[in-house]
């Protein structure tokens, strides 16, 4: 298990570094994950490649701006390897943040302030391509997933029936004052399918001709 710790100093400025949870003791990561004076936080592993890929987020010198999304593959030695930048795609000069890969599927969802949205964090996913080994651009997932609140933190559910994002959105439960606090909500992540009728024609002089065994391709509008 890999997770995070934060240190405040007087003026409450964080510093926050990534460890593993062993069976029995708890390792601080190595220079190539945690970067004194910035913070690395956010850790997600997957089974990605040979022995795992670690995707977290820093605020580290040579990004886009702001936080940014990063992986490094994990060595046979148990180490990892470089930090790499997930590129012009993803990061943006504001804050990408909570990045989860689905292996399944291999697509990458992540929370960004930068990209088009509806406010705040909103939730976007791009896929990966495992042959050049490149993210595609990214794609926002629209209401009611995003609200113009912030929302960030996607999760799956092992059967991938449903899955989970905090926001602190109208529905939120805080009892101090709105949008002061985050909420846990419910995503139904089951596939629909989508049946369409029609016919297809095409017009010349004598009106319309009818075709047939032609193919459609459904585009979703931006």
């Amino acid at each position: 298990m890999y997770f995070t710790q934060c240190i405040l100093d007087s003026f409450l400025n964080s510093e926050c570094d990534i460890y593993e949870s062993l069976k029995d003791s708890i390792k601080k990561l190595g220079a190539s994950i945690n970067l004194t004076g910035y913070s690395s936080t956010e850790p997600f592993f997957t089974y990605q490649g040979s022995y795992g890929r670690l995707y977290f987020t820093s605020n580290r010198p040579g990004g886009f701006g702001g936080y940014d999304l990063y992986y490094a593959d994990k060595r046979a030695d148990g180490k990892f390897g470089v930090a790499i930048n997930l590129g012009p795609r993803i990061n943006t000069a504001f804050d990408e943040r909570t990045a989860y890969f689905d292996e399944e599927n291999n697509l990458l969802f992540f929370a960004s302030e930068g990209h088009l949205g509806f406010g705040g964090l909103d939730m976007f996913l791009s896929s990966y391509d495992i042959n050049n080994q490149t993210f595609e651009r990214a794609e926002n997932l629209l209401k009611p997933v995003n609200s113009s609140y912030d929302d960030y933190g996607f999760h799956m559910s092992p059967s991938r029936e449903f899955g989970a994002i905090a926001s602190n959105r109208d529905s939120s439960l805080s009892m101090r004052k709105p949008h002061c606090c985050d909420d846990i909500f419910m995503l139904n992540t089951t596939r629909r399918s989508l049946t369409v009728i029609g016919q297809t024609f095409t017009l010349n002089n004598e009106g319309r001709v009818f075709l047939d065994s032609v193919e459609i391709t459904l585009y979703r509008a931006e």
